[in-house]
């Protein structure tokens, strides 16, 4: 059985890619931020393998409240756990389904090489009827060069049996026991779309962080980007290679 868990806030633009490219898991577990007020619970709703349940944060949005309410809803998960944020895509490629390699690898442990995408030139608007993962396609191939944002690992995938326990961001995972891993590609859509992306960064996130996460240097990303740099980037990566 394959779980997966994401957590969500006025993302219902991104949903309906997320929903269809992770149809393969038998429970998809969204947990919806409580200040959320589009329809990311209604379009959930509209999924039988969904799973929706509510989280309030008290003070803004804080990332250890975050990964404490996903581990929480880990421990209910039976043989696959993948943990994704919203813009988050992890494929083997584009020729081998997620859950079939899933069934037949012997790791413990996958983690996910996140490479942010753009808009192409080439490239339309996004169409939720379609298969996310072709509609992007591009990105700067040396974004792993200290860019801090874009390229970036997690081990997004584990077994249940391990008692896997992530920390902050997903970025690392304790386990009760050693692991067997793999490394398998992801697509980061934080960036895929440059009005989603304002929607989600200058109006969203960058307005709601706690004072426990500007203490830490948490979500540092979002805390003073603006439209116009949202935008700026897009253009900038038109003509982007193509990663896969």
């Amino acid at each position: 059985m394959i779980d997966c868990i994401m957590m969500a806030y006025n993302d219902e633009a991104l949903l309906p890619f997320m929903l269809s490219h992770y149809k393969f898991a038998d429970k998809i577990h969204v947990i919806i931020d409580s200040a959320t007020t589009d329809r990311s619970a209604e379009i959930c709703k509209k999924c039988p393998n969904v799973d929706v349940s509510y989280f309030t944060f008290p003070a803004g949005f804080d990332d250890e409240l975050k990964v404490a309410k996903i581990n929480e809803v880990a421990k209910t998960c039976q043989d696959w756990i993948i943990n994704v944020d919203t813009d988050e895509f992890a494929f083997v490629d584009l020729n081998t389904p997620l859950d079939q390699y899933l069934k037949s690898t012997d790791v413990d442990i996958v983690y996910v090489n996140y490479w942010m995408v753009y808009r192409h030139r080439s490239e339309k608007d996004l169409d939720p009827s379609l298969p996310a993962l072709p509609q992007r396609r591009y990105g700067d191939p040396k974004q792993g060069e200290g860019y801090g944002f874009a390229l970036f690992n997690k081990p997004a995938i584990a077994r249940r049996s391990l008692n896997p326990q992530w920390g902050i961001g997903n970025h690392w995972i304790f386990t009760d026991a050693p692991f067997k891993s793999s490394i398998i590609n992801g697509a980061h859509w934080a960036m895929a779309d440059a009005e989603i992306a304002i929607k989600r960064r200058v109006r969203g996130h960058q307005k709601r962080q706690s004072t426990n996460n500007k203490a830490g240097g948490l979500c540092v990303q979002h805390w003073t980007i603006t439209e116009e740099e949202i935008r700026a980037e897009c253009v900038a990566h038109l003509d982007d290679a193509r990663l896969f």
